[in-house]
C-alpha cells in the first residue's frame, strides 16, 4: 500500500494508473483537499453519470441481473433534463419489467473507471435504496445484454458477490451491510 500525501504526485500517480487501466492494486490517498484532487481528476476524464437502484420485494429480496458474465445491480445513464431518481426508477423498470417502486434513502455514488475505444471513462453512479409490492415476472432487457434478472437473498451468497463488481459490493455494503 502506497501513501501519498501531494496532490499533483497523487494527481500524476492516479493518471497513469487509470489510463493504463492497471486497478489491481490498493492505493490510499492522504491529502489535505480531497475535494481539489477529485475536481481535478474529474476534469481529466469523461465523466458519465449513472442511477440506479438497490430494490428490495415485499419478501426483503434484492433484485439482481447477470449481464456480460457479472452479477449487477439495475442502473442507467441518465438522460437530458432527467432528475437521478426519475432515470433509477426508469432503469429499473426497463432492465427487469419492475414497477411500483418507491426511493427510501438519498443517494450512495460510485465510481467506477472503463475505458472504450478510446479513452478512459469514469462512470459516476447515484444508487438509491428502494422497496417495491411488484408480484409479477422479471422481464430482462435482452437488448441491453441482461442475460437474467432474479430475487436474491440477502445477505447475497459469496458466489454471486464473488462475481460481481467491487463497486457493486460496496453498494451492498453500504445499504445491506454484507
Amino acid at each position: 500500500m502506497k501513501y501519498i500525501s501531494n496532490i499533483e504526485n497523487a494527481f500524476d500517480i492516479i493518471s497513469v494508473i487509470f489510463d493504463s487501466l492497471v486497478l489491481n492494486a490498493n492505493l490510499v490517498l492522504v491529502v489535505s483537499k480531497p475535494e481539489e484532487l477529485m475536481m481535478k481528476i474529474m476534469s481529466k476524464y469523461k465523466v458519465i453519470e449513472a442511477a440506479g437502484g438497490y430494490v428490495r420485494n415485499s419478501d426483503q429480496s434484492l433484485l439482481m441481473i447477470h449481464r456480460r458474465g457479472f452479477w449487477d445491480l439495475p442502473k442507467g445513464k441518465v438522460e437530458v433534463n432527467e432528475v437521478f431518481t426519475e432515470t433509477a426508477m426508469r432503469e429499473v423498470e426497463e432492465e427487469c419489467g419492475v414497477n411500483k417502486l418507491v426511493i427510501d434513502s438519498e443517494p450512495f455514488i460510485t465510481y467506477h473507471l472503463y475505458r472504450d475505444s478510446i479513452f478512459s471513462i469514469i462512470k459516476k453512479s447515484y444508487w438509491y435504496s428502494m422497496r417495491t409490492g411488484f408480484a409479477g415476472e422479471l422481464a430482462p432487457q435482452t437488448e441491453e445484454d441482461i442475460e437474467k434478472a432474479e430475487w436474491v437473498n440477502v445477505p447475497v451468497d459469496k458466489e454471486k458477490l464473488n462475481e460481481s463488481y467491487s463497486s457493486i459490493r460496496e453498494v451492498m455494503r453500504h445499504f445491506f451491510g454484507t
